[in-house]
């Protein structure tokens, strides 16, 4: 009996644990005026204030052209797989089930702003778009296209 009920109350703390998840509208931008983030809860972004909890380091450019630098990008979140990819030559946004990436040239700077959104948080989610952004940069930087 003892056993039963240590298994129903287990059961019952997985269940929760795994359903407690909130969901998050996502912002979608093109421009730099507006990269930086909608919700303090869900995002990440190279606009934001460094003192921020939401900041993320942008990236410096590898490539001549902003095109090359975002095909790069392009094919190394291809390589790593699971995202559906939007892109132009100055902007690109990948986008699975949990979180969204988006990467945008600033050309003052000469370097890639990065954001990400994740959609749906969940306690197994917890920092997910920071992991995401941070393995495209390693990526990116050892040449793994």
């Amino acid at each position: 009996m003892k056993r039963l009920a240590r298994l129903s109350l287990i059961t019952a703390i997985l269940i929760t644990t795994v359903s407690c998840s909130k969901e998050f509208l996502i912002q979608e931008s093109t421009s730099l005026d507006n990269f930086t983030c909608p919700s303090i809860d869900n995002c990440l972004s190279s606009k934001e204030k460094k003192a921020s909890s939401s900041y993320i380091m942008p990236f410096k450019m590898l490539g001549a052209t902003p095109e090359e630098n975002i095909e790069k990008i392009a094919s190394v979140i291809r390589k790593i797989g699971g995202y559906r990819i939007e892109r132009n030559n100055v902007y690109l946004k990948a986008t699975n089930e949990e979180v969204q990436l988006e990467f945008i040239f600033n050309q003052k700077s000469k370097q890639i702003e990065v954001r990400s959104q994740v959609l749906k948080q969940s306690f197994f989610s917890y920092n997910q778009g920071r992991k995401d952004i941070e393995a495209v940069r390693f990526n990116f930087f050892q040449g793994n296209f």
